[in-house]
């Protein structure tokens, strides 16, 4: 007999006696037809009692060929006819030995890119990153990027982000091409890489929220050439967050979204990534834009899964970005935090989309050139991009978790998550709400310890309250606080009978004039030594360094204008939002460009910072302000 049909037969006599009886359970198929499918892919997932060494028959017997065992432990890519993948997807689910078939779908970089723009990084002031860092900058950490790479090595026709020069960088390894390279090849996963640990103090370009933290670079994304097309394998992603978990990192940051359901091989991976201690954040998805007032809030996959921390963008002054998606996950569960993200301006959007929110707003990174200014794909020119979109805010989350795990490293995930959530500041209605979840990400008060029991404040059932000091203190040369000398409100006597005359409240359009930010920010944080390597930086292209107001962005003024004590920061008589506008120009340029700065302190902590321009700004629009108790704020 010859060989070929002997070794034919004894597979096939295998097949005979291992083949499951009619009774074994079925699995299941799951086509994803919501999302965009790999041609000719499925991922099966076989039952605990089947050997990796008989995969490659057992799938061959219904017309698939096995293309490798994934990473994730009992899962396998197989190809398939395309023309066949759900004919053949329910009979490997039917035969028995399987527990899950599925298509291979993909995600996509969450952000929206914007042309370059140079300013402050409002951002870090917001979130109150430069107060954390007289905590910790994120030192002992490793955080994964898990994204299109990171520019963080020369080889072949990358080269690192001179940005980079002081960053370290963990176990990269590349699931797109399957080799140790995670070069970005997109400019996406850079910028947020940079986000979270972007070199600091070294005289040059911008600052990251976690700056001593290990960026840990995973490149899941890739150009797919058949269908000339940038997007991001579930397969791959899966891969990913296993690496990342099973190599160090507790934190995994995923700026990648999508409708389409969380696959079997993600869910299982991020199992393993809860049950290793690792956090992990997750971009909402840039759906919310989308020009149809549905009213479907609903959060994109992986961060609507129940173990995931779910984050939506805010822009300037702290509230929803008119693109964000929000909302509910699986199993009911909300929104965790949002964070910076930015607002660019976009035209004819309807008033379901629109926030009240102030000038236009992008997160300022380095990336490659030709994502700023459209020019010819290379990629060993930088230059410093303005993005907007949630991965951007994913990334600041995952920053703060850095610096918390850094700061208190026996915390669990689960307490690191109850961390960024308690710690936010209450920006939308009180409490947790769908449209901002637990409220605005802040890492100052994440890290800080005021009783010095190594315990967060937010979490510590007894913490220390010190006795307020009689004068504030302050990181800049503070203007002086008229708010200080506001008295204790007392009883009002009653109204004199002579009639007083009703205000009525206009409209202000935004100034049209706004400053220009010609310097780089001096980050504030203690030094970190530069790395010799670091190479000269070239001036950096700021295009048009003038900040547009959004034309879509309007500020809804009280109805009941009030005599205020605090607040009127342009000595107008009334609070609206050209006070808080005034707060942040007095914060970027250090100079009181409101003749009332003075009045600007309004949440009762003694500096005067963006959480002021806030308050202010809410109180304009009659929303509830989010002071902490026995702050009598603005009024």
């Amino acid at each position: 007999m010859p060989r070929t049909i002997i070794i034919a037969s004894v597979a096939l006599a295998w097949l005979v006696v291992s083949w499951p009886s009619p009774g074994a359970e079925r699995g299941v198929y799951i086509p994803h037809p919501d999302s965009q499918h790999a041609a000719g892919q499925l991922t099966v997932q076989f039952a605990d009692n089947v050997p990796e060494d008989r995969w490659a028959d057992i799938v061959a017997a219904y017309g698939a060929t096995l293309d490798r065992p994934m990473i994730v432990d009992g899962f396998a890519v197989v190809t398939v006819p395309d023309d066949r993948r759900g004919e053949i997807g329910e009979a490997l689910a039917a035969s028995g030995v399987v527990r899950t078939v599925e298509e291979v779908t993909y995600r996509y970089p969450a952000a929206i890119p914007n042309d370059p723009l140079w300013f402050h990084q409002w951002n870090l002031r917001l979130i109150a990153a430069d107060d954390a860092w007289d905590t910790t900058q994120g030192e002992g950490v490793i955080v994964a990027v898990v994204d299109t790479g990171v520019a963080y090595e020369n080889f072949g026709e990358f080269k690192r982000a001179p940005d980079f020069a002081g960053t370290s960088f963990a176990d990269p390894y590349d699931f797109f091409d399957d080799d140790s390279h995670a070069n970005d090849d997109n400019g996406h996963g850079s910028h947020i890489a940079g986000t979270i640990a972007q070199t600091t103090n070294n005289s040059y370009g911008v600052t990251g929220v976690a700056y001593k933290a290990s960026i840990m670079p995973v490149k899941v994304c890739g150009q797919d050439l058949q269908q000339n097309e940038y997007r991001c394998p579930t397969t791959a992603i899966a891969e990913g967050i296993r690496w990342a978990a099973e190599h160090g990192a507790s934190v995994i940051n995923i700026s990648l979204s999508d409708t389409g359901d969380v696959t079997a091989a993600e869910r299982e991976a991020l199992e393993f990534a809860r049950n290793t201690g690792a956090v992990v954040i997750a971009a909402a998805g840039n759906g919310g834009g989308d020009r149809i007032c549905d009213g479907d809030p609903i959060l994109g996959y992986p961060a609507a899964v129940p173990s995931v921390i779910a984050a939506s963008a805010s822009g300037f002054f702290g509230s929803l970005s008119y693109y964000s998606n929000y909302g509910v996950g699986e199993e009911n569960t909300n929104l965790d935090v949002i964070a910076p993200g930015g607002n660019p301006p976009v035209a004819n959007l309807p008033a379901c989309d629109v926030p009240n929110e102030g000038p236009a707003s992008v997160v300022t990174q380095e990336t490659y050139s030709y994502r700023c200014d459209g020019g010819p794909i290379e990629f060993q020119t930088f230059a410093f991009c303005g993005f907007a979109g949630t991965s951007m805010a994913a990334a600041h989350v995952s920053g703060v978790a850095a610096l918390i795990r850094s700061a208190y490293p026996n915390l669990n995930g689960s307490q690191v998550r109850t961390l960024i959530q308690c710690s936010a500041t209450d920006v939308h209605t009180p409490g947790v709400d769908l449209q901002t979840g637990h409220g605005l990400v802040q890492a100052d008060a994440a890290v800080r310890d005021t009783d010095g029991d190594a315990i967060p404040d937010c979490i510590d059932s007894e913490p220390f309250t010190p006795t307020p000091s009689p004068s504030p203190t302050a990181t800049q040369v503070p203007p002086p606080n008229d708010c200080l000398a506001t008295p204790t409100p007392s009883p009002t006597p009653s109204p004199t009978p002579s009639p007083t005359p009703t205000l009525t409240p206009t409209a202000t359009p935004t100034p049209s004039t706004s400053p220009t930010a010609a310097a780089t920010p001096t980050p504030s944080p203690s030094p970190t030594p530069t790395a010799t390597d670091t190479p000269a930086p070239t001036p950096t292209p700021t295009g048009s360094a003038t900040q547009t107001p959004s034309p879509s962005a309007t500020v809804t003024f009280s109805p009941t204008p009030l005599p205020i004590a605090c607040g009127d920061v342009d000595c107008s008589g009334t609070v609206d939002g050209r006070d808080a506008l005034g707060v942040i120009l007095f914060l970027v340029f250090a100079e009181p460009v409101a003749g009332c700065i003075s009045k600007g302190y309004v949440n009762c902590d003694g500096v005067l910072n963006e959480i002021d321009a806030l308050v202010i700004l809410r109180y304009a629009g009659g929303l509830p302000l989010g002071l902490p108790p026995g702050c009598s704020g603005i009024g």
